[in-house]
């Protein structure tokens, strides 16, 4: 939880609940987080370890990356993760297995200007920018299809406003190897960015991507079934009504 990002707002906290929800338990942290701030639409941040759930990563807004390893109730920064900004973390959890630590993490750094995608292959101990990766763009939110691949929505501004650029892109992980799967790219006429992406849990080649502050056209969501080599957009077959109560 947080509310905004200059020293008058209030610290932030980290809500537990070991009871399924019936109980809460509060960590005060000394940082501020953005909820209501420019990037309120990235993520996620705040992130359980899939194969050890006493593990946690939080990506904060201007304070770097933090970890706790007793289900939230301790935190610590990672020395060694030195974007100050971010925008999601993600774990591999193809890496780990059950009761042991995932190995291989993700986190979008909230910059256009040189890298701006880490990963760590030792449970978060180490960082190294991904090699390859676009440049001029950042990640806002990102997909893990269970086979091997990342999909990731890009943009040139958190949002949600002032996107006029972005794209998507498929990283094959074990390769470092990287595609260019944009659905429909921007121009001087028509700029927007990418924001969404989500991959089918049972599919893993069917993918939804989303524009964002696409204004000239209408925003649109965006479907493959082929892992991203062609789409179909929803717009077209679809349409929106918003009463005026």
């Amino acid at each position: 939880t947080g509310q905004y990002l200059p020293s008058w707002g209030r610290t932030a906290a980290i809500l537990r609940s070991n009871d399924r929800g019936n109980t809460w338990a509060r960590t005060e942290l000394p940082i501020r987080l953005g909820a209501n701030s420019d990037g309120r639409g990235t993520g996620e941040r705040l992130v359980v370890d899939p194969n050890k759930g006493s593990i946690l990563f939080l990506g904060t807004s201007q304070d770097g990356l933090y970890t706790s390893t007793d289900s939230g109730v301790t935190w610590a920064k990672v020395s060694t993760f030195t974007p100050s900004a971010t925008t999601f973390v993600l774990f591999d959890k193809s890496t780990g297995t059950t009761g042991s630590a995932t190995q291989t993490v993700y986190v979008g750094a909230a910059t256009t200007t040189g890298n701006s995608l880490y990963r760590s292959t030792d449970g978060g101990a180490t960082w190294n920018a991904v090699s390859g990766q676009p440049s001029g763009l950042m990640p806002l939110r990102g997909a893990f299809d269970g086979s091997g691949h990342l999909y990731l929505a890009y943009a040139n501004a958190l949002g949600p406003n002032g996107l006029t650029n972005g794209a998507v892109w498929k990283l094959t992980t074990a390769s470092s190897s990287w595609s260019n799967v944009t659905p429909s790219a921007p121009t001087s006429g028509v700029t927007f960015g990418y924001s969404g992406v989500s991959v089918d849990a049972q599919h893993p080649n069917t993918v939804v991507v989303s524009t964002l502050d696409r204004w000239n056209t209408g925003d649109d969501i965006y479907r493959s079934t082929d892992g991203g080599s062609t789409w179909t957009g929803l717009n077209a077959k679809s349409s929106h009504t918003a009463a005026n109560n």
